[in-house]
């Protein structure tokens, strides 16, 4: 991983580094097709999409600096790649949970569990497809985008905006987001809330990970972060089971039902304890040491803009509105 002088130029330094991230994504890329119908596969979708994502991530937020390399359309034909891989992450998710619960489940609530399973299995084939769909997408698009890049990093050599200056203000502002959708997520049932939560955790992790060495101040911040995305992860995945289960209870007969039934009760518990975790480590004032070293972490790379220099970012700083 490249951590650019934060006196470069901003543009030079967002390129070089998107350009690496675009490497990382080419290699995942690659590694889905080679694994296509093999059980590393789901392993292999799961490396693609978190490549993806930290690309998209860092495309988004330094687009003032970046040109075409991140034009409406160029994050457009991104977004279609990712949302060709969302069925198979969501299968491979959801088929794992059932297995897991299958080793703990009672004679009479296994007919309905193994049913789930082998639904799971019967739609793979499907989700392979719009998996490998996405790649061929990516793998078209990687070296138009590659030489954008390339392009803008040649422009920007002369600009004024300090990537550390640049940096800072991202971080800041990331920070301040994340703590205002966190401010909205005030139970287990805020499915909306909590998943925007949870990008905006990503989004400030993926940006400090490029930005800070991993010796840096920023490493418990990460680390940190990590753990919040986890946590809202494992939310984030009990909401989605629910529409999963309802369609099962209305075509499940006989012994399934009891199955399926057992699987509702866990997964309406492993909502409950998911959320108790983020309201007892995250919510209300918990957090604030945790974001008071974000707001320090985000001065110290804005110390390195010149004198009178202080470039704003393009996101909107208008608190989310509560759904």
């Amino acid at each position: 991983m490249r951590h650019p002088p934060l006196h470069e130029p901003a543009g030079c330094a967002a390129s070089d580094i998107a350009l690496s991230l675009l490497d990382d994504a080419c290699a995942a890329a690659r590694a889905v097709a080679d694994a296509r119908r093999t059980r590393a596969h789901d392993a292999a979708v799961h490396d693609f999409r978190v490549a993806l994502r930290r690309l998209r991530v860092w495309q988004r937020v330094f687009a003032p600096w970046l040109g075409r390399a991140s034009s409406r359309g160029m994050q457009a034909r991104l977004r279609d790649v990712a949302h060709a891989t969302n069925a198979s992450r969501d299968a491979a998710v959801r088929n794992r949970w059932f297995r897991q619960q299958k080793r703990s489940a009672t004679l009479k609530q296994k007919p309905g569990m193994e049913w789930l399973i082998a639904h799971g299995g019967a739609v793979r084939n499907r989700n392979e497809k719009e998996a490998a769909s996405g790649t061929r997408l990516f793998r078209d698009l990687a070296p138009e985008l590659a030489k954008r890049l390339e392009h803008q990093r040649g422009k920007a050599k002369n600009t004024t905006d300090r990537f550390g200056a640049v940096a800072g203000a991202l971080v800041h502002h990331g920070g301040e987001t994340l703590r205002q959708r966190l401010s909205l997520v005030r139970g287990d049932a805020d499915v909306q809330e909590a998943h925007a939560a949870r990008i905006a955790a990503k989004q400030l992790r993926y940006l400090l990970e490029q930005i800070a060495p991993t010796d840096s101040n920023a490493t418990p911040v990460v680390a940190r972060l990590k753990g919040l995305q986890d946590l809202l992860g494992e939310l984030h995945d009990a909401h989605m089971l629910v529409p999963v289960l309802e369609h099962a209870a209305k075509h499940a007969t006989g012994p399934r039902v009891r199955g399926i039934d057992g699987l509702a009760a866990r997964r309406e518990r492993r909502q409950r304890r998911a959320f108790t975790e983020v309201e007892q480590k995250w919510l209300g004032r918990r957090a604030e040491p945790f974001f008071r070293k974000v707001r320090a972490f985000a001065d110290d790379l804005t110390r390195h803009a010149p004198m009178g220099e202080r470039p704003a970012t393009t996101v909107s700083r208008r608190a989310p509105t509560r759904r």
